[in-house]
This record gives C-alpha cells, structure tokens and sequence, in this order.
C-alpha cells in the first residue's frame, strides 16, 4: 500500500496548496489535531508538528532560490509536515528529511509521494539519542527552537552531523529562546542573524532567519 493510501486510511486529513518559487504543491494536514493532544497533559506532546507554519515558508523559499550542489547533502530535522524538505528536493537539492513523531513522518511520507519526490529520503531521528549515519553538507530547519534544552541537543546534532565548513540554516519565529540559540551557538560558529517579516491579507508575521557557518577545519 502506498504511503498516500495508508495515509487516508488511518488518519481524517485536509490539503493545502502553495505555490513556492512558481511551482505548485499540495499537503496533507491532519483536519484536526484533536487525536493527538494527551487529554491528561494537553501540553504534553503537543502537536507543533501538524501546522505549516511561516517559517517553513520563508525558508523553503529561500532554498527553492539557492543553487543545488552535487556534492552538498542537506539534512532537515524536525520535517513535520515535511514542507521545507519538500521544496528543497523538487527545487534539486539532495535532502534527507527527519523526524521523531510517528504520525509527521506518516503525513510527511505521504506528502513526499505525492509532490513527486522519489529521490528524498525520510528517517527518523531522536534529537536526545542521534543514530542517523554520514555528515552533511548543510543542515536546515524550521521552529524548532521552543524550549531551551532543545537548544543542547540541537548544538549536539549540528556539531556530530555537520561537514567541516559547512551551514546551518534555520527559520525561526521571534521568541525568548532565540536570544539563548545565539549566545550558544557563537560559542561554536560564526552566526548571522537576519529579521524577515512575511505579510499576508491576513496578518503580519516576523520572523528570524539564523545562518550558522562551521569552521573550515574540526576544533581537536
């Protein structure tokens, strides 16, 4: 059964479409997110994961802007939906999308499959306990940086999985712990930081576009 079939089957799903760089995709979303808040513990878990959120947008724009090189892998983590990863393949890049919750890696196989990205692989990856092989040429991301601690482990991840002289690029909503990232992460990179503001009928929204560069040669 196809990733897209075993999708509608288990899950009460919706679809977005967007248009990224001039090309069309369409999404499955979860048409609630009732099923996977804990009724005990709404916070617990909650499921950030079910949302296309701003800065997936901002950044799967900029990489559907950024050149693919042959030799420069890219690693994603906390795909969610699996929008950025998404873009990036259909825009060339070579990408491996990861994630830790059982049902975004269901919505984002499915999406995967059906935007027509064969060649982009999906695994899982805990944060706390990294088993993923090889090194990457950059590492990407979108809000994934809500709670202090993630901060740690996302400096573990860029510090084990990073080439040498390689770039994290990340997209980012204006909260407390982005002040706390770029403290600790120019302890370890060189950081830029850029504020984007994305205007819609709707609302405005700002956000922060954190470009981390790794030193040319590994610190012994």
């Amino acid at each position: 059964m196809s990733a897209q079939a075993e999708l509608l089957k288990a899950y009460d799903v919706s679809s977005i479409e967007l248009v990224v760089n001039g090309r069309r995709f369409s999404f499955y979303i979860p048409r609630t997110i009732a099923r996977f808040i804990h009724p005990d513990s709404p916070l617990e878990g909650f499921p950030i994961w079910a949302k296309i959120w701003q800065g997936g947008i901002l950044l799967a724009g900029r990489l559907a802007e950024m050149a693919p090189q042959s030799d420069r892998h890219l690693l994603e983590v906390g795909t969610g939906l699996g929008v950025v990863g998404i873009v990036a393949a259909a825009f060339g890049h070579r990408v491996t999308l990861t994630e830790n919750n059982p049902d975004a890696l269901n919505f984002a196989r499915a999406n995967l499959e059906i935007n027509g990205c064969p060649h982009a692989a999906i695994e899982y990856l805990d944060w706390q306990r990294p088993q993923l092989a090889g090194r990457f040429g950059m590492i990407i991301g979108s809000e994934v940086i809500y709670r202090k601690h993630d901060v740690e482990y996302l400096l573990t991840l860029f510090r084990r999985y990073l080439e040498p002289g390689g770039q994290v690029l990340l997209a980012e909503s204006v909260r407390e712990t982005g002040l706390y990232f770029w403290e600790r992460m120019q302890e370890h990179f060189q950081v830029k930081v850029r504020k984007q503001t994305l205007r819609s009928q709707e609302d405005t929204t700002h956000l922060v576009l954190f470009d981390l560069q790794a030193p040319s040669q590994e610190k012994r």
